[in-house]
């Protein structure tokens, strides 16, 4: 629907200018500054672009001919060349069809004389034409009848087709293997580019449901990340990406194994996640548990600094250890009791908690540390204990 009260855009020669008023747009049109042929289009969402003299009320304003020819059309034609252009097209057309005419007289006056023949052409037969350059090159290049069916034969710089080869697929490796029913922080282990950890832990009778958490920290101590953080049961995998050496801090009262896969050299099966192995080793149930490591280690071995045992508080004397040691413990309470272990430096630097649990039954746990120098132990026991330290030297 046109609307004279809009604005009003137009097009001419390639260009689009406005917009307009409507009575602009008929000053244009009236004053021959846009043609029927040119386009125009109505300002607002809904309008589409229209020759000139297809828009009622603007299609009077045109006097010439192709105005009725483009509405019984209803397609825009070709814009309208000037009287220069025009010109110079009678000219191209007027010498084009004079030498039209000129040939044609020539082949008629070449026609009435005898015909030429070809040597050994007979009588009545058609005189072959010469054939050009081009035409031969058809011709050869499309043989007359159809082609002799022959077995396709390889491109001589492909090699046949054969077995098709298959990169290896990369395998999971165990690196590490920890477990035990109490807080620990393991060995240090070191894994490359792509490795996970698996785990499976359950709660224990005397105890119940408590958190699981597995904190890993680089060879610096510093945390990197939280493969796991749940309660009660639970069997699940943990993917990382950084290749480097590590140690874990496994925080739980709970029955566990923890182990550390890493993933051979070989191509990536496509997955973006792939499922790693279960865990081999099984959860531990009662009685106490060893440390299992997957690996070479340098030929060193754990040496004894010093023992503390007991079966009430205490606070022990400072010892010296160097950059890479642990603390091993064992209780064996009759019943539910407390058993505590704190970590200091001399005068009263608190460095962390080993262990905080209530406990029953033949219970041990080993933590290992990587910080050297002057330390001393708080203990808090509800019954007989014995707590070792060991360097690695």
């Amino acid at each position: 629907m046109v609307t004279k009260g809009q604005r009003w855009y137009y097009a001419r020669e390639g260009c689009t200018a406005g917009p307009v008023s409507w009575e602009g747009l008929c000053g244009l049109a009236t004053s021959g500054e846009i043609a029927p042929s040119d386009l125009v289009c109505q300002d607002g969402e809904g309008h589409c672009w229209l020759p000139a003299c297809a828009v009622p009320g603007l299609d009077s304003l045109f006097k010439t001919a192709d105005a009725q020819a483009l509405r019984q059309q209803g397609n825009p034609p070709r814009p309208r060349a000037g009287r220069a252009a025009r010109a110079v097209g009678i000219g191209i057309v007027g010498f084009f069809g004079l030498v039209f005419i000129i040939g044609l007289i020539g082949s008629l006056f070449e026609s009435s004389g005898s015909p030429r023949r070809a040597q050994g052409a007979g009588v009545g037969q058609p005189v072959p034409q010469k054939e050009t350059q081009e035409e031969v090159m058809v011709h050869a290049a499309q043989p007359e009848g159809p082609a002799p069916s022959e077995p396709s034969k390889p491109s001589p710089s492909l090699p046949p087709p054969g077995p098709r080869q298959t990169a290896p697929v990369s395998t999971w490796q165990k690196v590490a293997a920890f477990k035990g029913k109490a807080t620990k922080t393991t060995p240090r282990f070191t894994v490359g580019p792509e490795w996970g950890i698996t785990w499976n832990t359950r709660p224990l009778e005397e105890v119940g449901p408590i958190n699981f958490q597995i904190f890993i920290c680089d060879g610096r101590g510093d945390l990197v990340g939280v493969a796991a953080n749940v309660i009660g049961s639970d069997a699940d995998e943990s993917f990382h990406y950084k290749a480097g050496t590590y140690y874990l801090t496994i925080n739980t009262m709970q029955a566990y194994v923890v182990e550390v896969w890493e993933k051979s050299a070989g191509r990536r099966s496509g997955k973006q996640y792939e499922q790693l192995p279960a865990a081999t080793a099984q959860v531990p149930s009662a009685g106490p548990e060893a440390v299992e490591s997957v690996g070479k280690e340098p030929a060193k071995k754990w040496s004894e600094v010093v023992t503390f045992t007991g079966s009430t508080n205490r606070t022990t004397e400072p010892f010296t250890v160097g950059s890479r040691w642990r603390i091993g413990w064992r209780i064996d309470y009759p019943r539910n009791g407390h058993f505590g272990l704190c970590l200091y430096a001399p005068p009263e630097k608190y460095l962390g908690l080993i262990v905080n649990d209530v406990l029953r039954g033949d219970v041990s746990e080993t933590t290992n540390f990587y910080q050297g120098g002057q330390r001393y132990l708080e203990i808090s026991a509800g019954g007989p204990y014995v707590v070792v330290v060991q360097e690695w030297r």
